[in-house]
């Protein structure tokens, strides 16, 4: 049993096909042999308003819950300094006690509460420079 050629001049051994020596070309697979008709698509239904209201509440609620615990963490000595996993790892705890490191930190968890607070605004994404 021969593979399935997919392509137009791919050259087959000629005597897997007629027994004979030497090469011939191969013969591409019509496209209704290779794509079948699709089945009739279903007619999707939308997303529920009522559902859409509630992902839009749990992402502002998730923004605005971690967006102060990320922009306050780099200036928090606990949170930051103490932390035992940049003692694990000296170099990252090198790093990150750059400012710039601290201050790129606090900008995303600011970024995350200005993305909180334009989903309260505009509600269900219709964001006017999307």
């Amino acid at each position: 049993m021969l593979p399935l050629v997919t392509s137009p001049f791919l050259l087959v051994p000629s005597n897997a096909k007629t027994g004979g020596k030497g090469l011939t070309s191969a013969r591409m697979p019509e496209e209704k042999e290779l794509n079948p008709a699709p089945p009739a698509l279903e007619k999707r239904q939308g997303i529920p308003a009522w559902l859409e209201r509630e992902e839009i509440f749990v992402r502002i609620l998730l923004r605005v819950c971690v967006g102060p615990v990320v922009a306050i963490a780099p200036w928090s000595p606990i949170l930051w300094d103490r932390n035992p996993l940049l003692h694990y790892f000296p170099l990252v705890g090198i790093w990150a006690a750059n400012g710039a490191v601290r201050g790129f930190v606090t900008g995303l968890g600011l970024l995350n509460l200005w993305f909180a607070l334009r989903d309260t605004i505009h509600g269900r994404g219709e964001h006017p420079h999307d």
